[in-house]
């Protein structure tokens, strides 16, 4: 949930969408605010599940640890902040985002997720709904997806990180962080670069 981005008809579009999942699903909610500012916009969505009869998690502080914990148990992810969306994908969780910003769909097509992320003002309720069933069904496939590219994407910081280092092993951080052998790979990437220049 974040206040800033949602806009007047947000919440009644979530709630219809969440309101249809439920009658299919035995299912129960968990409303996460990201931040401080969120949580008023939590706790308004929260009483208005809860008024329609849902099932609805105890509210979450919005600090890391806790959201990290809470995210991680997920079966499915509804993600309006771009950082709810990179909890998700770092957990390995399907996640729907209902994007307000451009860095949100570039997150998506990076992990081939496209369909799964609709703009925050024009999605409807019959959307989210379709969206959220669709990777509730396929989430144990999209979550090995999610977490295969995940880890791709983190070999890739690491190699990254170890080539900088190389390049400059003068100080004894520098020089231990060779030590490691799961970076051999890495390392042989950037004496094979060096042996074609």
């Amino acid at each position: 949930v974040c206040d800033k981005a949602v806009n007047q008809q947000l919440p009644q579009r979530l709630v219809a969408a969440l309101l249809t999942f439920a009658r299919h699903h035995d299912c129960e909610f968990d409303i996460l605010p990201f931040a401080d500012a969120d949580v008023a916009a939590a706790d308004r969505l929260r009483d208005q599940l809860r008024a329609d009869h849902l099932h609805v998690v105890e509210a979450a502080a919005p600090r890391i640890h806790e959201l990290q914990a809470r995210v991680a148990q997920l079966d499915t992810l509804i993600a309006v902040p771009l950082h709810a969306s990179v909890f998700g994908i770092a957990c390995g969780v399907p996640s729907i985002a209902l994007a307000y910003d451009k860095k949100i769909p570039r997150l998506y097509q990076s992990f081939d997720l496209n369909e799964f992320c609709l703009d925050v003002n024009n999605a409807t309720a019959a959307e989210i709904e379709q969206r959220l069933t669709l990777a509730f069904q396929q989430r144990q496939q999209l979550s090995q997806q999610i977490s295969a590219a995940a880890n791709e994407a983190q070999a890739a910081i690491r190699c990254a990180v170890i080539n900088l280092l190389y390049a400059n092993p003068t100080t004894s951080a520098n020089k231990q962080a060779f030590e490691y052998p799961q970076l051999q790979p890495c390392m042989m990437r950037v004496h094979d670069s060096e042996a074609v220049a």
